[in-house]
C-alpha cells in the first residue's frame, strides 16, 4: 500500500509539474494601410407628386408614361398633361435626384443632364432646360447634398410629330464643387 501511495505521490508531482512548465508562444504584427478617397454617389427618387419611377432608390430608373395621346385618354398619376391649342402638348412629372457624399468638404454640387442623342422630333427639357440636343446641360449650379432635390422632366410633343414610341436615356452626372 506503501507503495502504491508512493507511486500515486510521484505521478501527481509529474502531472502538477508538466501543468506548471511554460506555455509554447509567438507574436507578431499586422500593418494596415488604406488611403480613404471622397466620393459621391446619385439616385433617382419618386416624387411623391410624380409619376413613380421604375427603380426608385437607385442609379438607373425608369420613367414609364405608357400610351399617351393629346385629346381624350388618360396620363399616370403625378403627370401633367398640357394641350397647347393646336401647337404641341406636354408632359411633365416632378422627380428627385439624391446626391450624397463622403469623405468631402465640398459644400454643393453641379448636376448636369444629357439625353442619349440629339432628337429633332420631340422638346426633351429638365428644369426648363432643353437637352433635346444631345448635349451636355447644366441643371443646377449648387445642389444640396443628402436631400432629394426636386426636378421637373417635360416632354414636348408637336401635333404634326407622327405617332409612335419614344425612348430615350437621359444620363445625369453630379460633380462636387
Amino acid at each position: 500500500m506503501k507503495r502504491l501511495t508512493s507511486i500515486a505521490s510521484m505521478f501527481a508531482v509529474l502531472v502538477l509539474t508538466a501543468g506548471l512548465a511554460a506555455a509554447d508562444t509567438s507574436s507578431g504584427t499586422m500593418t494596415v494601410s488604406a488611403t480613404v478617397e471622397s466620393s459621391i454617389s446619385l439616385t433617382f427618387v419618386s416624387s411623391g407628386s410624380g409619376i413613380s419611377l421604375t427603380g426608385s432608390g437607385s442609379n438607373a430608373a425608369t420613367m414609364a408614361f405608357g400610351n399617351v395621346k393629346a385629346y381624350g385618354g388618360s396620363v399616370p398619376a403625378g403627370v401633367t398633361k398640357s394641350v397647347n391649342g393646336v401647337t404641341d402638348w406636354t408632359l411633365s412629372t416632378p422627380f428627385l435626384v439624391r446626391v450624397e457624399k463622403a469623405n468631402l468638404s465640398s459644400s454643393d454640387y453641379t448636376l448636369e443632364a444629357t439625353l442619349s442623342a440629339a432628337d429633332a422630333v420631340y422638346a426633351w427639357e429638365i428644369d426648363n432646360v432643353d437637352i433635346s440636343d444631345g448635349s451636355a446641360k447644366t441643371i443646377t449650379a449648387t445642389g444640396n447634398y443628402d436631400a432629394n432635390d426636386s426636378h421637373t422632366f417635360e416632354l414636348i410633343i408637336e401635333h404634326s410629330d407622327a405617332a409612335g414610341a419614344v425612348n430615350k436615356t437621359i444620363s445625369f452626372v453630379a460633380t462636387s464643387n
